[in-house]
């Protein structure tokens, strides 16, 4: 869900927005007295009653949006694209539309006894409201600047919830983030039940085999171009020099890993041929670490596509070996680690087993 504002009312938004930090711990502390007089005094029951009312309200008001929302046919003023890339060396696409739109309010009076210019100015508001969605790529896409775009709109006064008609409440709950939900459920079982050993072992073994094993299909992608038979020709927009990763991605962690082979992520403008409007295309390129740009901000290029998937190009004369090269420095550089790591585990789940065949065996022999 996104949220809708008319210029008048943006100041209520605010307040909104800076008022939840003033109610939330307010409701975190009613929530505990609501509990201790229950006789319930679990810390960690209290966070999940917490949370779980919050995820109840916004789960309502989603299904209220369902059920009451207005079908508003918006018009997008302006479209963006940005590439974001992060201290452990990967890029991510954002896409966000802008939207204008007109809806019908909700008539709800006045609160008796409330004598209040504000709020009455609030509740009268029918401006033209403005909104943003951030869309994937196909979406992003298949739109431009001054096309209308379906919303479902539930408005008060000057302020609303919106979102695309083609979503539901059910289609855009986060089932990945509810399947590792479970996972943690599980793992937590596990540690109940004594299992901790089992838990942790499974943890670690995600941990060491994952890395590897999306490095070496990120170098299998890059190495296969055979879907990429379109050329034209692109202005680069911006580079970034990736000569170390930061698996914490934080800059107090001291945590970088110097990479063996550094890489240059170009960003590249065109527009694909029968496109609407422009795209951000990425190649990311073997590089010496002290070696000048490969490329100059405005320069033109010639870059290869797949027409399925305009974004990711390559740029021909480069090699690409950083995925798998420097995946497996991390793990050459930490197999010391990875190894005291795994022994600790075994040992544990040796010597785990060996007190608990004791112990089954001690009221024989008695």
């Amino acid at each position: 869900m996104n949220v809708g504002y008319t210029p008048n009312s943006f100041g209520w938004l605010l307040l909104l927005i800076f008022g939840s930090f003033i109610i939330f711990p307010l409701l975190l502390l009613l929530t505990r007295l609501l509990l201790q007089l229950f006789g319930i005094r679990n810390n960690g029951l209290m966070l999940a009653v917490f949370f779980g009312s919050i995820c109840l309200v916004l789960f309502s008001m989603s299904l209220a949006l369902d059920m009451f929302g207005e079908q508003v046919a918006a018009q997008i003023v302006s479209k963006r694209e940005t590439v974001t890339v992060d201290r452990s060396g990967d890029w991510r696409h954002s896409y966000l539309l802008s939207l204008q739109l007109d809806a019908k309010s909700l008539p709800l009076p006045m609160p008796s006894g409330v004598d209040s210019t504000l709020l009455e100015s609030f509740l009268k508001d029918t401006g033209t409201q403005f909104s943003s969605y951030s869309p994937d790529d196909a979406t992003y896409d298949r739109f431009d600047k001054n096309d209308a775009f379906a919303l479902r709109v539930l408005r008060i006064g000057g302020l609303s919830i919106t979102r695309p008609i083609s979503q539901s409440t059910f289609t855009v709950l986060p089932w990945g983030w509810l399947l590792a939900g479970f996972v943690v459920l599980g793992l937590f079982v596990m540690f109940w039940r004594n299992l901790w050993w089992g838990a942790v072992l499974i943890a670690v073994m995600l941990l060491i085999t994952l890395p590897i094993m999306n490095a070496n299909q990120a170098q299998r992608t890059v190495e296969d171009n055979s879907d990429k038979t379109e050329r034209i020709t692109a202005i680069v927009q911006n580079s970034h020099r990736i000569t170390e990763w930061d698996f914490v991605r934080s800059r107090r962690s001291h945590s970088e890993y110097e990479l063996r082979q550094p890489y240059e992520i170009v960003e590249f403008q065109f527009t694909p041929r029968g496109a609407r409007s422009p795209v951000i295309g990425i190649d990311a390129i073997d590089v010496a670490a002290n070696a000048p740009p490969p490329f100059t901000k405005g320069q033109t290029v010639e870059v290869r596509y797949a027409p399925d998937e305009p974004r990711d190009v390559r740029v021909d004369g480069y090699t690409r070996s950083w995925p798998w090269r420097d995946m497996v420095g991390v793990y050459i550089d930490s197999a010391l680690y990875i190894g005291v790591i795994v022994f600790v585990l075994l040992a544990f789940l040796w010597f785990g087993r060996g007190r608990k065949k004791s112990k089954s065996l001690t009221p024989q022999a008695q």
